[in-house]
């Protein structure tokens, strides 16, 4: 697996004109910690540089991360953070008032994480769906009975596991993705 890719060009815009403006030192990668000093210390470190782009003035890294790599095996759980809890709980009372959700509505969450978000809606009874690559936090999702996805989200994905499945029922008017 190649672990970074360096661009040349705007993510956003497509633009070659791209001014790299700060040269950072290697870093390794957030996330994936380790309690042994000698693994941390000789741990895979990545080149951080930020480009700017002339055209639409999107900054951004100039290396892409592997995602296989970036989300694999997560550390950082929503669970974990009361203002995160906290927050989503206020959030999901938010989107349930504003857009009218009722009971059976289908709730998609991309890039779920433990299912923490997601346990709002299931207990107001709506149908709820979690995609998330980083199989440990699938695991603790469904471990909560938030039916999760161990996988990148495309439309080609969610088709093949969710609707063709028949999982989707007809009972539901109304899909709502959080990103």
């Amino acid at each position: 697996m190649k672990m970074y890719t360096a661009t040349n060009f705007c993510r956003l815009c497509l633009n070659k004109k791209i001014k790299v403006g700060l040269k950072l030192k290697n870093i390794p990668l957030g996330e994936k910690y380790s309690k042994v000093k000698s693994i941390a210390k000789n741990s895979f470190r990545f080149p951080l540089n930020l480009g700017w782009c002339e055209k639409c003035r999107n900054l951004q890294t100039m290396e892409i991360i592997s995602p296989r790599l970036l989300w694999s095996d997560f550390t950082y759980l929503s669970s974990q953070t009361k203002a995160i809890v906290d927050h989503f709980k206020i959030l999901s009372g938010n989107i349930i008032k504003k857009f009218k959700v009722k009971k059976n509505h289908l709730i998609i969450d991309i890039g779920s994480n433990d299912g923490t978000f997601l346990g709002f809606f299931k207990d107001k009874k709506c149908r709820v769906l979690g995609v998330d690559p980083a199989k440990n936090v699938v695991r603790i999702a469904k471990n909560n009975g938030i039916n999760t996805i161990p996988e990148f989200f495309n439309l080609k994905m969610f088709f093949k596991s969710y609707v063709n499945k028949k999982t989707y029922s007809s009972k539901s008017n109304a899909i709502y993705l959080c990103i």
